[in-house]
């Protein structure tokens, strides 16, 4: 578990792991804490670190799977290089205001998070700070994420490997995209 980020009254109505008692904390830490006391036979390994691009292959390197839970782009970037580098597949979740989304990535076999959002240089556009999430909708994909990398870690074939799913939390509706590999990718085109 990597966040470099303080626990922030303002993000407990959408990070219900944490509760008043932890603001100010580092988030990885006080998150360790509470999934210890949930279940204490759980080995977690909890960086109070920023993900980048530097650190991410190092940080990624001992793992067969990652869970992209980020709530920003460069760290979004940084897991996408790792795990292509690395040949990861991995759990990708998002959500902004009232969507959410959901992929799994294999890089050995599809598209990754660069072919569906190429760098655009407005990387701060769409932050959780500037437009506000439905908390309940972040649970709720935190929970299809969880399911996904358990059915990965199990073997299962019905996952949503190379598939987008978006979900729309006011309307209830959702829907599923094949994804592509981009030919132009400045991340997977050369696999």
């Amino acid at each position: 578990m990597i966040d470099n980020g303080r626990v922030e009254e303002s993000n407990l109505h959408r990070q219900i792991i944490f509760d008043t008692a932890d603001c100010g904390r580092p988030k990885a830490e006080a998150a360790a804490k509470r999934l210890r006391a949930l279940n204490p036979s759980v080995k977690i390994n909890a960086l109070d670190s920023e993900l980048s691009a530097e650190n991410t292959r190092t940080l990624l390197a001992e793992h067969t799977l990652a869970l992209d839970c980020a709530d920003n782009f460069p760290a979004r970037r940084a897991v996408n290089a790792g795990c292509v580098a690395l040949g990861l597949k991995y759990v990708y979740g998002a959500v902004y205001r009232y969507e959410g989304q959901l992929a799994v990535f294999d890089p050995a076999h599809g598209a990754c998070y660069e072919c569906l959002y190429p760098e655009t240089g407005d990387e701060r556009a769409g932050a959780c700070e500037q437009c506000g999430v439905l908390g309940s909708l972040a649970g709720m994909i935190g929970a299809a994420c969880a399911a996904e990398a358990i059915k990965l870690v199990a073997g299962m074939k019905e996952t949503l490997e190379g598939r987008l799913w978006l979900f729309d939390a006011l309307t209830y509706e959702g829907k599923i995209i094949n994804l592509r590999r981009n030919p132009g990718c400045k991340i997977c085109r050369e696999l």
